[in-house]
């Protein structure tokens, strides 16, 4: 209980956790109405409906080996925040791309669009789980600092434990969210089929969309309050030495 209260008095980890939580909750949220929007928002094919899905790991596959190089050249907090800003601006963009008249011109071009908004995913969360990992150890440099003991199991086990939280926790609001815009239940159903009006579907982009987007910018104001930068983390590790070695 004890080292529990010492992990929420250190500032920066304080604001990873709920930056890190919020951050997950938004995927979650994103996740669960993604299941709904790429078949009755976006009109994909069966046959359409895993590109999306491929194409994510692509994007990872993209940013890791950037984001490695990132770290050590920028501030990892401003990683965080282009990563966050890349997705609210892609989300808020694409469903107004497809209300302008470019899905009925070419069945193709809503493909394209959720396959932009995968990549942008993917490239996003890449650089996010690298910067944002490469934060807690810089934080947990801090915390032997300040309290004299590492506890680097402690941080990684506190924050994938919020992540696992949030993730459910996002699906709640998902299934709350398609409460609100009147999705039906059983959209497969003739009675579920009969509710999918124009304005239902359009409410659903919005909330794959927008709705995610502005999820997701929740999160940057405690990424904001991390104040534990390059130089920071050079005068804490001179710190340490200087401690172990008297």
């Amino acid at each position: 209980i004890t080292e529990m209260i010492r992990l929420f008095r250190n500032p920066s980890f304080v604001s990873l956790f709920f930056g890190a939580t919020i951050f997950m909750t938004a995927s979650g949220f994103l996740t669960s109405v993604n299941v709904h929007a790429l078949r009755y928002y976006w009109n994909l094919a069966p046959e359409q409906m895993q590109l999306p899905t491929v194409a994510q790991p692509v994007g990872m596959m993209i940013s890791v080996p950037l984001s490695i190089w990132l770290v050590r050249t920028v501030e990892k907090r401003t990683i965080m925040f282009v990563a966050i800003i890349g997705f609210a601006m892609t989300y808020s963009v694409l469903p107004f791309l497809k209300d302008l008249g470019g899905s009925g011109i070419n069945p193709l071009i809503p493909l394209a669009l959720v396959i932009t908004g995968s990549l942008v995913f993917g490239a996003g969360s890449g650089f996010s789980f690298i910067a944002s990992g490469s934060m807690v150890a810089d934080a947990t440099d801090e915390h032997d600092r300040l309290f004299g003991i590492r506890r680097e199991g402690l941080f990684f086990a506190a924050l994938v434990f919020g992540a696992k939280c949030a993730l459910g926790l996002g699906g709640l609001l998902a299934g709350l969210g398609l409460q609100v815009i009147g999705f039906p239940s059983d959209p497969t159903s003739p009675a579920g089929a009969a509710q999918l009006s124009p304005e239902v579907t359009d409410r659903l982009g919005l909330l794959w969309g927008p709705g995610f987007a502005l999820g997701i910018l929740c999160a940057a104001p405690f990424f904001y309050a991390y104040k534990l930068d390059r130089a920071a983390h050079v005068r804490i590790l001179h710190e340490i030495e200087s401690r172990h070695g008297d």
